[in-house]
């Protein structure tokens, strides 16, 4: 038990690494809720419209015969009690049939927007699913948002759970320039 514990916990610290070197980079959201893009089409530029700065989230299962795998990306650096967006990318690796996901945050993180989503129609091997989903983080710390994504495919549903965590820090306002003396 203390072994898979250390584990999550390294593996926690080690997206939470990933999620701070993303956050300094420009959010590639075009504002959509969500986006689905068909296997076979080809890639936009970047800045086109598609998210592209991506760190995976942790997921509780085997990440090699996953039938879906989440990708996310904070648009900027989260501010105690201000919004903070983030896009979800979650791509098929099987042929599904539906697809929802719910997201539940830590005490103190509040979703404000694209807490619930449940796209519409089949899906093939390598679509994929945009998302956008806002926090309100209520002071700083390090919280965690628990997805649980439900695949159902036509021979079976899984669900499968994957954390974000999302590290809040208080802004850093630059130090004002000394007043230039007059003589």
């Amino acid at each position: 038990m203390r072994r898979l514990r250390s584990d999550l916990i390294g593996m926690l610290m080690a997206v939470a690494c990933g999620l701070l070197t993303a956050c300094g980079h420009p959010s590639g959201n075009s504002g959509v809720a969500v986006t689905k893009r068909h296997a076979g089409t080809p890639a936009a530029p970047a800045g086109a419209g598609g998210p592209t700065d991506l760190v995976s989230a942790v997921s509780t299962g085997d990440a090699d015969d996953a039938p879906v795998n989440l990708k996310f990306q904070v648009g900027a650096r989260p501010v105690a009690g201000q919004p903070v967006v983030i896009t979800l990318h979650l791509v098929a690796n099987q042929a599904l049939d539906h697809l929802e996901a719910r997201f539940h945050p830590d005490d103190g993180l509040d979703v404000s927007q694209g807490g619930d989503f449940d796209p519409e129609g089949h899906m093939e091997p390598g679509a994929s699913v945009d998302h956008i989903l806002t926090l309100v983080p209520a002071h700083d710390g390090i919280y965690s948002v628990m997805a649980t994504v439900t695949i159902g495919a036509a021979a079976e549903a899984v669900s499968r759970s994957f954390v974000i965590p999302i590290v809040v820090g208080t802004s850093a306002t630059p130090a004002a320039a000394p007043a230039a003396k007059s003589n």
